[in-house]
């Protein structure tokens, strides 16, 4: 049974058990264990209010968010890069991250997440991108990964947005010089 008590110093919680005991002159009787969990409680509302917060501010971003597990899995995402690539939650996931990448920027993209190690855990990286019905289009994405204790990939995080017009004006200004020269 979980108990709350409030006092003027703030809440604490504990837990009961009722144990059935038989005593050595054979009668019957019961031990009561009682276990303070505030800080167990307090641990679960701090991160709970934490992952509100959290998730609050990925979907207040005007930037594409998403995390995706190291075989591209993507795991959760906000609303604008949803909604950018028209998907959708699909069971546990909204496909694979690596599946929108032009297949001519998946080798170099993957090769920037080989490099990412906890020491250095984040890289900009640029490719084209194809939204669904849509031409292709340059994004650039900050992807920061997050390692276990052996320093193996548990989770990317990505923050990502369209540069197709920088790209394009640059190609412009480019082939501008090559004329002149």
């Amino acid at each position: 049974t979980l108990m709350k008590f409030t006092g003027r110093y703030g809440s604490f919680f504990l837990k009961t058990k009722m144990v059935p005991i038989v005593f050595e002159n054979g009668k019957s009787g019961v031990v009561c264990m009682i276990t303070d969990i505030t800080n167990e409680i307090r641990s679960k509302e701090a991160l709970k209010t934490s992952e509100l917060q959290y998730m609050a501010l990925v979907e207040a971003m005007p930037e594409m968010v998403a995390q995706f597990l190291p075989d591209g899995t993507i795991i959760s995402a906000n609303h604008v890069f949803s909604n950018f690539f028209s998907l959708s939650l699909n069971g546990d996931s909204y496909g694979s991250f690596f599946s929108l990448i032009n297949q001519e920027d998946i080798d170099a993209f993957l090769s920037h997440l080989a490099t990412l190690s906890p020491e250095h855990p984040t890289a900009t990286v640029s490719f084209r991108v194809s939204p669904k019905g849509g031409l292709p289009v340059w994004h650039t994405w900050v992807v920061h990964g997050l390692y276990d204790k052996d320093s193996m990939p548990l989770v990317y995080q990505g923050i990502g947005h369209d540069i197709t017009d920088e790209m394009v004006n640059h190609n412009l200004d480019v082939a501008r010089t090559r004329e002149l020269a």
